[in-house]
């Protein structure tokens, strides 16, 4: 889930999985507009429709990986989905959270923007 800079909010749903020669492969299998709000229970039943539309067996989901936000911990568990929290996308919190404390470092960014 996304929201670009005008408030359109975005779902997408990737896989990645490997052939029996080793060979790892991905595709995007759905991004569409979502209207609806962004609460786990909706998002968790646009998840398992994209998967049932591509006839992806629950127990072929391996492992869901997501940000840290309520709303995705409640889809994994709404949707009974495997999971895991994006390291980078904590990481780049953490961050975001030290440069506050930096203004040297608000200024020059303000600046380069």
């Amino acid at each position: 889930m996304w929201t670009c800079l005008n408030n359109e909010s975005f779902l997408s749903f990737t896989a990645h999985w490997i052939y029996p020669e080793f060979i790892s492969q991905y595709g995007v299998l759905a991004v569409k507009p979502s209207a609806s709000s962004h609460t786990g229970i909706n998002s968790a039943k646009e998840l398992i429709a994209i998967a049932e539309r591509w006839n992806i067996a629950q127990d072929k989901i391996n492992l869901l990986v997501h940000d840290s936000g309520a709303n995705m911990v409640k889809v994994v568990r709404v949707a009974d989905f495997e999971s895991a929290r994006c390291f980078i996308h904590s990481m780049q919190r953490a961050i975001k959270e030290l440069f506050k404390s930096q203004t040297d470092v608000l200024e020059m960014v303000a600046a380069l923007r």
